[in-house]
Order: C-alpha cells, then structure tokens, then sequence
C-alpha cells in the first residue's frame, strides 16, 4: 500500500514471531513488526501463503497495543484482507493518513493470526513445516527471532533450519518445550524456513 515515487524509506528493525503449537495441530501466530518509517507512507501489507496447511485465519492487527478495525483502509486505522492469485492472502493496513508525511517514526504491528490444519501426522512422527519470516520483501531485517511452542517438553526433535544468514542458528529453551530460532541481517528475499518433526506422544 504505497503512495506516489517520493523519497521514503522503511527499515525492519526486528521481526518477532511467537507461535504455539496446539493440540488440535493448528498454530496459533503473533508476529511483530518492529519498523522505522519516513516519507510518504499509507500503510504496509503482509501476504500470507496457505501452501502447506489448511487455510490461514486472521484474528487482529495492532499498532503498538492499539486495535485496527477490520474492513476498511480508507482511514487511518483500519486493515482489510484481499485474496491474491495462487490462494495468497494479503493483509493491508493503512497507518498513515493519506497525504502525510512520517520523520524517522518508530513503530510496531502486530498481526495476531492462525495456520490450520499445518501439522502432518504420520505414523511415527508429526511434521510441521512453515515460512515464518515472509520471503516477499524489499527490505533487509535487521534481527529475526521465532519462537514455536510445543504442547509439552520433549526429549528430542528433527529440526532444519533454511537460511543463508551466517549466524542463522536454533535452540532450545532449559524446559525443552520451546525451539527458539535466531538471524541478523537477512537479507532481502532470503529464506528463513523450519522442518520441525517430532516423535509420536
């Protein structure tokens, strides 16, 4: 959602992405978008493509704490969902009044949304695969941190981690109920991938 060729710039100063696996094998999401703006901006959008799971649910949007209303960006505040071609869906907010004008404005957005039907289960092992980190992007980030939540602490787990950032790493935390994965200086379009597989019960 942009205006006009005038000079702007955005920068992604960190993306955090809080996922926890339920036991009904959806993925409840916050992802949090720490960015600093200037120029002309109306908004920013988000695209979100479903391959891999059942379908994609959007919950809510929020600028620092403070709600959108969905259904219409006309107005500063507000954020709607417009279906893309191949089942993408993006989401679109307006942050900006229109005409207006941002100096070095620091923000957050966070959009709270659900992956369904994401876990493969097989007859050994459940297998959850995800792009937790959007490829479709201009901009470099900064730092990317995402954390995904298991039920409940486990011995061990199969996890790959595609990225080509150098320090791109993954960890668990002391409980073994939560994998932590980590980057600097993504740059743009990268990968930031996971395969997580776990053993059955």
């Amino acid at each position: 959602l942009t205006v006009g060729l005038q000079a702007r710039s955005l920068s992604y100063e960190h993306i955090e992405v809080e996922m926890e696996l339920l036991r009904d094998t959806s993925i409840r999401v916050v992802e949090t978008q720490h960015v600093k703006m200037d120029g002309k901006w109306n908004g920013l959008f988000r695209d979100f493509d479903p391959r891999g799971a059942d379908g994609i649910v959007s919950d809510a949007l929020y600028e620092n704490g403070r709600p959108y209303q969905k259904g219409s960006i006309y107005r500063k505040g507000g954020y709607a969902l417009e279906d893309q071609e191949g089942g993408v869906i993006r989401v679109k907010w307006r942050s900006v009044e229109q005409g207006k004008s941002v100096n070095n404005l620091r923000t957050e957005f966070s959009i709270q949304y659900r992956i369904i039907g994401a876990i493969g289960q097989f007859k050994n092992r459940d297998m959850f695969y995800w792009k937790p980190i959007f490829q479709d992007r201009e901009h470099r980030i900064h730092k990317a941190t995402v954390r995904l939540k298991l039920p409940e602490p486990v011995d061990r787990a199969d996890v790959t981690f595609y990225s080509e950032v150098r320090d791109a790493q993954w960890r668990f935390n002391d409980r073994r109920d939560e994998l932590i994965f980590t980057a600097t200086d993504v740059p743009t379009s990268d990968e930031f991938e996971i395969k997580v597989e776990l053993p059955k019960g």
